[in-house]
């Protein structure tokens, strides 16, 4: 095994310590140098001893401090011809030798290979100014600084506000914790840090579209913790994982603002097209010009804003078109005129039509407050 550490050693020092290749003073067969790493965290001065070097590496790998000194290593330069191929001859020629004089076997030669493969290709772990930002805003996260504070809900349930933070749920052993998720909502994996000494269990309650999954959690012992995430087809579920011998917490819940944030974009949304679709003609009006009749006078003593643009009937039905501007006032009363007395008449709005279902004998009145405005039916159709 010594002769393996010394190997070992020299192709930590030949990676870590000279960019430049090593020399034999003897002309003994080359082992190819590796490839440098980059990104060290100590970076030698070329004009350090080996012996300086060596020291570097001990405190660096202290395992090799009792089987290994400098002068075990015997430096050797590559032909340029690759790993493999170098170390395949130096078999052909026999015995590579280290510093003592105790010679490597063929296997001794490859798994020296199998170590240098192994360096080329480890990853550079140093974290850059952006990483550590994404850790720092993992951290204030973490923190809940700015979560919206849980509330209790049916059942004394805890109910957290979904994604304001990743809750900490305190669980004990020989207890159960029932963690329900939204009605309807449908698990597509769960996945836990600790599957050993947590035990994570589905159920469910109601059906249809009234189904509600529950993730059942247990902890096997106290003063234990890990983190489980929970896909659903809607969303993620991220928790933290906290067994305790004394408290825990039964049931939890979650609330979802952006659900319901969503469900007034929709309405609003559906509300402001059907507003657009009503101001369509319908289609007992919608016909040509001439099956309408536009015989109709609209007397504005005051110039009430609000004063009608156009009124007409199609033989069946009454139709008043209002400015657009009316929508911000008042809305104006219809009334229609029987004989001498006004008669309050079903009507309906649809955008900024008046739609009345008959048509008026002789006048009606539109009165907002103080304010009104006459209309005449001029001449029988």
């Amino acid at each position: 095994m010594r002769k393996l550490f010394a190997v070992i050693a020299f192709v930590f020092l030949t990676v870590s310590f000279f960019p430049e290749a090593a020399f034999a003073s003897d002309g003994s067969t080359v082992i190819a140098k590796p490839k440098p790493r980059p990104n060290q965290n100590r970076t030698p001065n070329k004009e350090e001893s080996v012996d300086a070097q060596f020291q570097a590496l001990i405190e660096q790998y202290p395992d090799l401090a009792l089987s290994l000194e400098s002068s075990d290593v015997k430096w050797v330069t590559p032909t340029g011809n690759g790993a493999e191929a170098d170390i395949e001859k130096a078999i052909q020629n026999g015995a590579v030798q280290t510093g003592d004089g105790e010679e490597l076997t063929p296997e001794e030669l490859r798994e020296i290979q199998k170590a240098q493969q192994w360096l080329d290709i480890q990853e550079d772990l140093a974290l850059r100014e952006i990483d550590e930002r994404a850790l720092a805003l993992v951290k204030e996260f973490a923190k809940a600084t700015n979560a919206i504070t849980p509330i209790q809900g049916q059942n004394g349930a805890v109910t957290y506000a979904y994604g304001s933070l990743i809750p900490k749920v305190v669980c004990r052993p020989n207890r159960v914790t029932d963690i329900a998720l939204q009605p309807g909502e449908k698990v597509n994996a769960v996945h836990a840090g600790d599957t050993v000494r947590w035990q994570i269990s589905p159920a469910k309650s109601g059906s249809g579209a009234f189904e509600v999954v529950h993730v059942v959690i247990k902890p096997l012992m106290p003063d234990i913790s890990t983190n489980l995430l929970v896909m659903t087809d809607r969303r993620t579920y991220n928790l933290d994982l906290v067994a305790s011998d004394k408290n825990y917490i039964p049931a939890l819940r979650f609330s979802y603002p952006q659900d319901t944030l969503s469900d007034w974009n929709t309405f609003i949304a559906a509300n402001r097209a059907q507003q657009e679709k009503d101001v369509v003609l319908e289609p007992s009006y919608a016909m040509s010009a001439e099956d309408l009749f536009f015989g109709y006078k609209i007397i504005d003593k005051k110039k009430v804003p609000w004063k009608p643009t156009r009124v007409f009937d199609d033989g069946t039905k009454t139709y008043i078109q209002m400015p657009k501007k009316y929508r911000a006032l008042e809305a104006p009363v219809l009334l229609f005129y029987e004989g001498k007395r006004q008669k309050l008449v079903n009507y309906r709005v649809k955008g900024e039509l008046y739609i009345v279902d008959r048509i008026m004998s002789s006048k009606a009145v539109m009165i907002a407050g103080s304010s009104q405005v006459v209309i005449v039916r001029e001449k029988v159709r």
